[in-house]
C-alpha cells in the first residue's frame, strides 16, 4: 500500500495526524475544504464513486481536507473524524459535522419534496378523487355525518400536520385499491 497513518508528537502536547499519501505528507492540523458526494451509476445501481485515501474503502460521501503543508486529502467521513480527533483540529471537525448535517437535511428535504409531488399527482387524478368521494370516512362520527374519505383527507391536509396527512393519504390509497 502506498499510504500509512501514524501519530507524531508536535511541538505542543497535542498530537498531529500525519498521512502519507502517494509519496506526499499531509500533516495536521487539518483544515476542512469541502464535502462532496461521489456516486457512480452502473446498470441502474447507484454505488460509491470514490476511494478514501486513508483506508482505501469505497466512499460516497467524501471530505476534502488540507494539511498544514497545503496537501489536499480526500477521505471518507469516518476517516475525517479520525484525522481531526486532536484539539488542534477542532475547527475542521466542527465544519465536517456541520457539512454532514446539511447534507442529511438536503436529502430529507428532497425525499419530502418527491413524496409531496407524488401525493399531489395522485390527488389531482379525477378518477382517484371520484373514488374517494364514494367511500365513507374511516372516522365513525364523520361517516355518520355523511363525510367521505375525500372529506377526511382534505381535513387531514388542512388541520392534521404533515405526518398525520401522510398517514391518512396512505390509508386513502389503500382504500381505493381494495
Amino acid at each position: 500500500m502506498d499510504w500509512i497513518t501514524k501519530t507524531e508528537p508536535a511541538m505542543t502536547t497535542t498530537e498531529v495526524n500525519v498521512l502519507t499519501l502517494h509519496g506526499e505528507l499531509a500533516t495536521g492540523p487539518f483544515r476542512f475544504v469541502r464535502f462532496e458526494i461521489k456516486k457512480h451509476v452502473a446498470g441502474g445501481v447507484v454505488k460509491a464513486g470514490g476511494t478514501c485515501e486513508r483506508c482505501s474503502q469505497a466512499i460516497a460521501n467524501a471530505v476534502i481536507l488540507t494539511g498544514s503543508n497545503g496537501v489536499n486529502v480526500t477521505v471518507g467521513v469516518d476517516c475525517a473524524r479520525i484525522c481531526t480527533e486532536s484539539a488542534a483540529n477542532r475547527t475542521a471537525r466542527l465544519a465536517i459535522e456541520s457539512a454532514e448535517r446539511a447534507h442529511l437535511r438536503a436529502l430529507a428535504k428532497a425525499a419530502t419534496t418527491r413524496r409531496e409531488a407524488d401525493m399531489d399527482a395522485w390527488l389531482s387524478d379525477p378518477s382517484n378523487t371520484a373514488k374517494l368521494a364514494t367511500i365513507p370516512s374511516p372516522v365513525a362520527w364523520r361517516a355518520s355525518n355523511g363525510d367521505t374519505m375525500l372529506d377526511w383527507l382534505r381535513w387531514a391536509f388542512d388541520n392534521g400536520g404533515a405526518t398525520y396527512f401522510r398517514k391518512c393519504f396512505v390509508a386513502a390509497v389503500k382504500a381505493t385499491v381494495a
